[in-house]
Formats: C-alpha cells, structure tokens, sequence
C-alpha cells in the first residue's frame, strides 16, 4: 500500500504546477521528499489547497492532515502531535509527530530508485479501500 502513496502524494503535489514536464516534476518532488528538503518540497505545493498526508489509500477528506507551503519549512523540527489517521488492521489511532510520520509513511522506501514507475496505474493490493482517484 505505502509504495503507492508517494507517487500520489507527488502527483497531488503536482496538480497545480506549471512550467517542466509532469514527469521532471516528479522526480524533482521524489528527490526533495527523499532529502527531506521542505524548502523545496512546498514550491511544489497547492497556493490555496496545500498538501494533504493520508497514510493509506482511503483518503478522508474530513480527517487528513493538510498542510500549506509556508509550513512545511518548519515541519521536520515541529514537535507538535498530530493525530494522522487510523492503523490499517488494528484501527489504533496514528499519533506521531511530522517527522516520524515522514519516516514511516512518506519515505519509507527508497521511491528515487525505484525499480517501477508507473502513471495513474494501481502498483500494489490489498484489502484497504482505494479512493485516491476519485478524491483527487
């Protein structure tokens, strides 16, 4: 599941942009996600909507985590809680901070050398209920 949720988070991020090709785009995202770059991770991000973590394939649109640009400068050395969600399986309620969600949900696979790339295909299964398309 997670190994999709980087090529929808880069996608989402994407959504507004201008300028290069969608796919130097990407691999500018990946490679700022990938050097925890947030500088140049929110020149990446939606002026009016932000980003929005969700850390399965279900998106909640009432319960995910948004942020805006001028925020995620600062988001690594925040220690603030959030509550991102639940646990798929157990349903445990996802309590970390930006930094440890980061680790465990964003870039939790090395996804700049990945050996797949695909567009707007589904690249893995499971039982979670897959409404990425339809939310974005």
């Amino acid at each position: 599941m997670k190994r999709l949720l980087i090529p929808l988070f880069a996608l989402a991020l994407l959504a507004a942009c201008n300028g290069n090709s969608l796919e130097k785009r990407a691999e500018k995202a990946i490679k700022a996600i990938e050097g925890k770059k947030m500088e140049t991770l929110a020149t990446f991000v939606h002026p009016v909507k932000g980003v929005r973590f969700t850390p399965y394939t279900f998106v909640n649109g009432g319960r995910n985590i948004f942020f805006y640009a001028k925020d995620l400068p600062g988001a690594m050395g925040d220690d603030t809680i959030h509550r991102w969600g639940e646990r798929d399986g157990s349903g445990e309620p996802i309590f970390l901070t930006f930094a440890q969600y980061f680790e465990e949900f964003v870039y939790d696979h090395d996804y700049s050398n990945a050996e797949e790339v695909t567009w707007n295909e589904r690249m893995g299964h499971g039982n979670m209920i897959d409404n990425a398309a339809e939310a974005y």
